[in-house]
């Protein structure tokens, strides 16, 4: 992955100490990506995302403004929408064209705009009902994990080993442990602590992280890519006519808009373009191997191990 030219992450970004990643890309600059990157910490980002691939990561991702394709397909109209043959052609013309398709693979949350500002939170977390505040706890989702389904708080896994179901958890990112409600300080906000975690976090004339007020905005309205997490979406989207071009899959949900939001689907991702059916997107996903055959001998039975069937 580069930016300018520069590379930034060759397929792995291995900094222990700041294993997070901050990334700005500009119409001179964009942020290339050519497969998956695993980030293990926190990425922020903005601007400009060429290529195919996909970032895989392992804590939030924090969206510090619009993120749009540098060389992306037409999404002026919904190719979802037509005839089959119609959105085939379209589907059709973006691969050849190899134009750009980017995915974020999040493990905890996606989040937009200005966290650390009192309007984000008041939006996004505090409100009611939907904020993330008023979400509620893994403990209370249910086998099924999502909220407000017939089998919340349902009894269904055993932690004893007695095969008897004691208790309702869900982990819903694997991460083997069963997370308590949202915490705003913990969960969101873009501290001094996590900032120092993220490499390449700008800094102020005292070498100290600057707010990251000061590095995002909540005035944005379009985002393009696929956007996976385990948990919440939540974002401020305070200029007019939100869009994002491409899916966004989440647990919870809190994105706010003004005036109106538009989803355009990427029928790129649809697996009726994949010729695997073990890849419902095709983003060059990690997949296990294909069982093969690599030699045949033929064994002679061993006197004595097989008993004759009567």
């Amino acid at each position: 992955m580069t930016v300018g030219g520069v590379t930034v992450v060759s397929a792995t970004h291995t900094n222990t100490t700041k294993p997070g990643l901050y990334l700005k890309g500009t119409a001179a600059a964009p942020i290339k990506i050519n497969g998956p990157v695993v980030i293990p910490g926190d990425l922020i980002i903005s601007g400009p995302v060429s290529g195919v691939g996909t970032f895989y990561v392992g804590g939030n991702l924090y969206i510090a403004g619009d993120i749009t394709y540098a060389n992306g397909p037409d999404f002026s109209w919904s190719p979802e929408t037509k005839p089959d043959p119609t959105r085939d052609s379209w589907v059709k013309s973006a691969v050849d064209a190899k134009k750009d398709l980017v995915c974020f693979a999040v493990r905890e949350n996606i989040l937009g705009g200005q966290v650390n500002s009192a309007s984000w939170k008041s939006s996004c977390f505090d409100a009611s009902p939907y904020g993330m505040k008023h979400v509620g706890a893994e403990a209370n989702l249910g086998a099924d994990g999502i909220p407000g389904t017939g089998d919340d708080g349902i009894n269904y896994f055993s932690t004893t080993g007695t095969g008897a179901p004691d208790s309702a958890w869900y982990d819903a990112d694997g991460d083997g442990t069963i997370d308590a409600s949202y915490n705003y300080s913990k969960d969101v906000e873009m501290n001094l602590a996590r900032a120092q975690k993220i490499q390449g976090y700008p800094t102020g004339s005292d070498s100290a992280p600057k707010n990251f007020n000061d590095l995002s905005s909540n005035d944005f309205n379009t985002l393009e890519g696929v956007f996976y997490c385990n948990h919440a979406a939540a974002m401020r989207a305070a200029k007019s006519n939100f869009r994002l071009n491409g899916s966004l899959i989440c647990r919870d949900e809190a994105v706010i808009f003004s005036t109106s939001a538009k989803f355009v689907y990427d029928s790129r991702i649809h697996s009726r373009y994949s010729e695997d059916p073990n890849r419902h997107i095709d983003l060059g996903l990690p997949l296990a191997g294909k069982c093969a055959i690599s030699s045949f001998t033929e064994l002679p039975p061993v006197e004595g191990f097989y008993t004759a069937m009567k």
